[in-house]
């Protein structure tokens, strides 16, 4: 998994197309439970990590990388720990990924090395 931004835009070229990072959306409660009697609009979000545990075992290697994916099978971390606040001086408080390191400090060397399970 990558998290590419540029400095004061978050959009950038890849692959001949201008594309742009993800963003949170977030889940509220709906109108009636706020006591308004309102239609919902019936749309209803999927969390990420719903989306992800029905991806295959491949599907979320693929996305993770390797060494990330196999430090989260040995349960050197949560899924919840690869979303990080963080402040951008442009945008305010965002969501990023963390790296392997930024997870697990100096124990991150025996993922990248392909010591632990791959």
């Amino acid at each position: 998994m990558y998290d590419l931004s540029v400095e004061h835009d978050h959009s950038f070229v890849a692959g001949g197309v201008v594309v742009h990072n993800c963003m949170a959306v977030p889940k509220t409660v709906s109108f009636k439970d706020l006591g308004l009697n309102v239609a919902d609009s019936g749309v209803n979000v999927q969390s990420g990590r719903d989306w992800f545990a029905q991806q295959s075992a491949a599907t979320q290697r693929q996305l993770m990388g390797a060494s990330m994916y196999a430090a989260w099978k040995d349960n050197q971390f949560s899924f919840d720990d690869l979303s990080v606040a963080t402040d951008d001086p442009v945008y305010g408080e965002m969501w990023a990924a963390p790296s392997l390191k930024g997870l697990l400090g100096a124990n991150a060397r025996q993922y990248y090395r392909g010591g632990a399970r791959a």
